[in-house]
């Protein structure tokens, strides 16, 4: 009988335990959504977003395009450098190491333009950021090593990369609790 009334103990043990991860983790989902930065993302109907990543300073979006083209759609919290003109341009493609007081406009000539107040892009394409929501936010293909991760073929073309930046919206909480509640049970 004692062996039985300790297998059940250190079940009820087990159980109060899960239960305890369980509130917590609820918890910590409960205060990213009220204090993390929402990532954006595109309501474009050429792409689905695969996976959102709330943050403190950065959030992530990535959509897979019906051809197959990974986007990564990144959303900056405010930093001190968030007035700068060249700050755009220097987060699609860096010109030195640090973003500090030598870097200008001037050296992204033939590299990234200003279009118009609040929005930049690669000449190539490969990457455009725009201010949405009081935001700055850059969307650009994937790197090499995100395809399959994402579920995609290969990065986003030129073209599907101003069609998701044209189409862009904030993610819901909603979606944002889901997302959470996946990467919370992956780490289980």
């Amino acid at each position: 009988m004692i062996a039985g009334g300790q297998i059940i103990a250190a079940a009820e043990q087990r159980a109060a335990e899960d239960e305890q991860q369980r509130l917590a983790t609820e918890l910590a989902i409960e205060n990213t959504l009220d204090t993390g930065l929402y990532p954006v993302t595109s309501a474009w109907d050429g792409a689905r977003t695969v996976h959102l990543g709330p943050g403190g300073s950065t959030a992530d979006a990535w959509l897979v395009t019906a051809e197959g083209g990974v986007i990564r759609i990144q959303t900056f919290a405010d930093s001190p450098d968030t007035g700068r003109a060249e700050l755009p341009c220097w987060l699609m493609h860096p010109v030195s190491g640090a973003l500090d007081e030598t870097v200008t406009m001037d050296d992204y000539m033939g590299v990234c333009e200003l279009l118009a107040e609040g929005s930049w892009r690669l000449l190539d394409g490969s990457a455009v950021a725009l201010t949405f929501e009081g935001h700055l936010v850059m969307v650009s293909g994937s790197n090499v090593t995100d395809f399959a991760d994402r579920g995609g073929e290969r990065t986003a073309i030129p073209e599907e990369i101003a069609a998701a930046a044209a189409h862009l919206r904030t993610a819901s909480r909603e979606e944002l609790r889901e997302a959470l509640v996946v990467v919370a049970a992956a780490e289980r």
